[in-house]
């Protein structure tokens, strides 16, 4: 856990994603149960719960969590935001009990094996008709990441990565492998994006995934 704390430490970013936004306005609506998979320290949950969304918010870092309700409890949203240590491969939540789940740059930070748990216990924790919504990181992220040390340690997982967090393994994700990890899922979007990110301060390729699911 020593490695998210200096990570934190080192670079935050206050503001929610644009496309969590533009999510949140289409899809989701005040009362909705949503899970912030990895939420650091809280953009998004702050964001969904000021929208009248009621947040799970999860994180493995101690640290982050207690940022986050400092600033809950400045915010007035105690009610409105639960906040929780875990690790998101063994969440602690029952099945079916989120309409959505939010994750943005989390679920791609393991190997294959860690990715496809991920997706196990997000599906498990989604009720019927539930949405997906996540940023990842696909193949093309290479392209701006990867320097001289940076080595693959199994098909598709990076380690040594040129960014704040790459000596954490990365599997960065093909189109047809994500559409594996939804297998039963309706797939409303999924696609690439550039965008600058102000973790590792250049320009580089995600993709934004939205997906329900039909169970």
């Amino acid at each position: 856990m020593a490695a998210w704390k200096e990570l934190h430490e080192i670079v935050t970013v206050a503001e929610p994603h644009p496309k969590v936004v533009k999510f949140v306005e289409e899809y989701l609506k005040p009362g909705s149960k949503v899970l912030d998979l990895g939420c650091g320290k809280g953009r998004h949950s702050l964001y969904c719960a000021q929208k009248g969304i009621k947040v799970w918010a999860v994180d493995i870092e101690s640290n982050c969590l207690e940022v986050l309700k400092k600033e809950v409890g400045k915010s007035g949203l105690t009610s409105s935001i639960d906040i929780k240590q875990s690790d998101i491969r063994g969440l602690p939540y029952e099945n079916d009990f989120f309409d959505a789940v939010i994750t943005v740059n989390v679920i791609n930070h393991g190997y294959w094996e860690d990715v496809k748990g991920f997706f196990s216990e997000m599906k498990r924790v989604l009720k019927p008709g539930g949405l997906i919504f996540a940023i990842v990181v696909p193949r093309e992220f290479l392209e701006t990441v990867m320097v001289p040390k940076t080595r693959e340690v199994e098909k598709g997982t990076f380690i040594g990565l040129g960014v704040i967090d790459g000596d954490v393994a990365h599997h960065v994700l093909t189109e047809e492998e994500v559409r594996e990890l939804l297998e039963g899922y309706d797939i409303l979007k999924l696609e690439n994006f550039k965008e600058f990110s102000m973790w590792i301060k250049k320009e580089v390729t995600h993709m934004e995934i939205i997906a329900r699911n039909p169970r």
